[in-house]
């Protein structure tokens, strides 16, 4: 505990309610605790926007004096008072009660928020119009708060109208948050965790008016000469404890009772900001809920009955607690925790790194040892920022949660591999549609809606939720949060007030499932892949390793996929389509030689022709025909499974020496399979000599699911750099949405499409008879029917029967082979 002074200095009511002015000696109340006052604050603090920006704030304009002989206004009485202002009688008076600007002493409430007025007269049992009546106070040196007048700032009058108005002894009961060192009796003697004393004879008297900067930043300690000669100490980075707010905005009770009651004080006693709160106050958690008929928390710990009250779902959160997750059971952190950590688990660290450095920060070092403060409310509020529009300051708007919830990337890039770990947040992307690799920048899914409207529902009238847990809609209507006429109480009816409660909550258990049983399947398959006999490519490994980064985004986004639905879906085609290519990649090296050339010369009664390399030479004469070939000697099959004898040799090994076709790791060229559109796509701009070292829209992608290797290295250009060049020479188009889906099977139209494209004016075009050959083009688009008769006009392709073409169905990858080939030698 600290030592206070004993000496008790009751001040006069009219010395101490200026709320500005020249610097004057330090105060000690009934308590021993020792306070400038605000009017020394301003003195220095002026200069740098501070004073004034904390007086134009709620809490700097949360009170103000209209009793003229008090230093006030009569002009903040407002509205004038109407029917000529009479208010309605309080219980068990007698007739109206006039009110005056003149009988008022006190206007309470923020700006743009239901104001209250205190009465001027102690006791509460006279007033300056005959005929009123307002029942005594205890204690009589209180002064009455008429509660509920119920001026409606929106309508500018007093609503309702005809009620009783209550009165109550205005600092007894909630003047104790409201103004800076007030002292007030108690039911019975207690001894206050500073060690002073509260009594049914302690006075009611306070070291000044409104919420000031030593409520917050106060002591209450004496240290001559003091902070800035004003006598007393001020606290430093101590300000930022959650505590100097919880002492306000916190449900609880005190150990001494109201004075005349059974009730505790709904704020300490005595209590400064560099003390535990919990030495004043105890703060109810739901476990206070536990057989209560009228519970204070929902089962989530969201509030559902109390006012006022935002530091206990803080202080149940996650954010109350960040610190604890970089250390290990004895508190000692653990060694992956650094200096950077604190940037996103401690006050200190936040602000230090978000260039608040302030005169409270001097000398600070970040370290997850020694920062002393979690997630504390000042990390999002600040109460005096000059030049802000937000009367709730927050720090950054709503880009607040997103500066510490981001993998930190930037807009529109893919996550690096293996970054990705199990406590790297990723919410800042996922909701805004970009990082997974493969994946192109998609957008928001969830259109203007922000992490506030989700995460801090109104769930009780007026007041936002700090637990930062969604209230899901189904929850809500299990557990009845609903408040008529004002708010749902749940985070999704507000923006979909046409749905109800049961259809929302279907919605996002549909999607939740989708996301866990294609995430397990996808890290089935990761497994399994890993399993291949050892042999497999590094570029398959890196590709097994982008999937698994993938994973980790996906789960560590935590909403199970709810935060942006077609972007997880995206994500997981895209991993899974990693893990198959994986499986199956391109070779790392191509082999490109020339093609064959050839010479015809002929002699009377000779034929020669000669291809190099390889020559064959025809001889005629009359009756007599004589042809002797030899082989080429550099002919042997490029590809195991593609002998000289093969249907597609000629094709294939043509292709090949282009460099336009590569096989398999196992020197395969796979002529059964199934041709995927990434394939086709690179066959075409190598073998039209379309491709050429420089990367084609690197900083631009064209399309969302094409993964961008991680470097720019030849063994990584399939598919992205091939599809990008075949795009920018008009080869292919891609898909409304955005997507080409480069693993995709290609049906036998679209590859049609692409050689027509490639052909331009190489092709003669297509007669009528030509249009009608084939008999199963019905529903086909206009430019795949006239590809498809181009090719057949051409002698590129030819049907599946005589009559039939099947444009739907899928081409192997000899089939494109021959397709392509003939197409070159056009």
């Amino acid at each position: 505990m600290h030592k206070r002074t004993t000496a008790v200095v009751l001040i006069s009511l009219l010395a101490l309610l200026a709320l500005a002015g020249i610097a004057q000696a330090a105060t000690t109340n009934g308590f021993g605790l020792t306070y400038a006052g605000q009017q020394n604050c301003t003195g220095c603090h002026s200069s740098s926007g501070i004073s004034q920006a904390y007086r134009n704030s709620r809490h700097g304009a949360f009170m103000a004096i209209i009793d003229p002989s008090k230093g006030g206004s009569l002009s903040l009485a407002v509205p004038a008072f109407d029917l000529p202002g009479m208010w309605p009688s309080p219980a068990g008076g007698v007739g109206g009660i006039q009110f005056n600007a003149q009988d008022l002493f006190l206007q309470v409430g923020a700006p743009g928020v239901t104001k209250e007025y205190i009465g001027k007269y102690k006791g509460g049992d006279a007033t300056t119009t005959a005929g009123s009546y307002i029942p005594p106070l205890s204690p009589s040196d209180d002064y009455p708060l008429f509660d509920p007048i119920g001026f409606s700032p929106s309508l500018n009058e007093w609503e309702p109208e005809g009620g009783p108005i209550i009165t109550v002894a205005y600092f007894q009961r909630c003047g104790g948050c409201h103004n800076l060192g007030l002292t007030r009796p108690a039911a019975a003697a207690v001894t206050l965790g500073n060690g002073a004393s509260i009594t049914p004879t302690t006075p009611t008297a306070w070291s000044g008016l409104g919420i000031q900067c030593e409520n917050c930043h106060g002591s209450g300690e004496a240290a001559i000469p003091g902070h800035g000669g004003t006598g007393t100490k001020v606290l430093g980075v101590g300000a930022l404890a959650s505590e100097a707010c919880g002492q306000c905005h916190a449900s609880g009770s005190t150990v001494e009772r109201r004075l005349g009651t059974t009730s505790s004080f709904s704020n300490p006693n005595g209590y400064t900001p560099d003390e535990p709160l919990d030495d004043y106050f105890y703060v109810y958690t739901p476990a206070d809920d536990v057989g209560s008929m009228n519970p204070r928390f929902y089962p989530s710990g969201a509030n559902r009955s109390m006012n006022h009250v935002y530091y206990n779902e803080w202080n149940i959160g996650a954010h109350a607690n960040s610190r604890a997750s970089l250390k290990n059971e004895l508190g000692n952190p653990f060694p992956s925790a650094t200096a950077d950590c604190v940037r996103c688990h401690s006050a200190e660290g936040f602000l230090k790194a978000n260039g608040y450095d302030k005169t409270i920060l001097a000398g600070y070092t970040p370290s997850p040892a020694t920062d002393k403060y979690d997630i504390e409310c000042a990390v999002c509020h600040n109460v005096h920022e000059p030049n802000s529009d937000d009367p709730l300051s927050i720090r950054g708007g709503e880009e607040v949660c997103s500066t510490c919830h981001t993998t930190e990337i930037a807009e529109g890039t893919s996550v690096a591999v293996n970054t990705v770990v199990s406590w790297t947040p990723t919410q800042k992307e996922m909701v805004a549609g970009y990082g997974l690799i493969g994946v192109g920048e998609m957008g928001s899914s969830m259109g203007n809606a922000t992490c506030v409207d989700c995460h801090m529902p109104e769930t009780r009238t007026g007041r936002m939720s700090h637990s930062f847990k969604v209230m899901m809609p189904g929850d809500a209507e299990e557990w009845a949060a609903t408040w008529p006429g004002r708010n749902p109480g749940d985070s999704c009816t507000p923006c979909h007030d046409t749905m109800t409660r049961s259809t929302l909550q279907g919605n996002i258990d549909g999607w939740q499932t989708e996301f866990s049983n294609r995430l397990a399947s996808l890290k089935a398959a990761i497994a399994s892949a890993k399993t291949t006999p050892a042999g497999m490519s590094d570029y398959g490994k890196a590709l097994l390793a982008q999937a698994d980064t993938n994973v980790a985004f996906l789960e560590n986004d935590g909403s199970s996929g709810v935060h942006n639905v077609p972007y997880a879906r995206a994500g997981f085609t895209a991993s899974m389509k990693l893990v198959e290519s994986a499986l199956a990649p391109p070779p790392t090296t191509t082999t490109t030689t020339t093609l064959p050339t050839t010479t015809t010369t002929t002699t009377p009664g000779t034929t020669t022709t000669t291809t190099t390399p390889g020559t064959t030479t025809t001889t005629t004469s009359p009756g007599t025909t004589t042809t002797t070939t030899t082989p080429p000697p550099n002919q042997t099959p490029l590809f195991s499974d593609v002998p000289a004898t093969h249907t597609f040799f000629t094709y294939i090994q043509g292709l090949g020496t282009m460099g336009a076709v590569d096989g398999y790791l196992d020197g395969t060229f796979r002529p059964d399979a199934l041709l995927m559109r990434g394939q086709a796509a690179k066959i075409l701009v190598v073998a039209f000599d379309f491709h050429d070292d420089a990367w084609t829209n690197w900083s631009n992608p064209t399309f969302r699911d094409v993964p961008r290797p991680l470097m720019q290295t030849d063994s990584a250009r399939y598919p992205f750099d091939y599809v990008e060049e075949a795009f920018e020479n008009d080869v292919i188009l891609g898909y409304p949405d955005g997507t080409f889906r480069p693993y995709n099977r290609i049906t036998r139209a679209q590859l049609a499409m692409m050689i027509v494209r490639i052909g331009g004016d190489l092709l003669a075009p297509a007669t009528a008879q030509d249009r009608a050959h084939f008999t199963d083009l019905a529903g086909l688009g206009a430019e795949a029917k006239e590809a498809i008769a181009l090719c057949y006009a051409n002698g590129i392709i030819s049907g599946k029967t005589l009559t039939t073409f099947d444009p739907l169905g899928t081409a192997t990858r000899g089939q494109a082979a021959k397709m392509i080939f003939n197409l070159t030698q056009m």
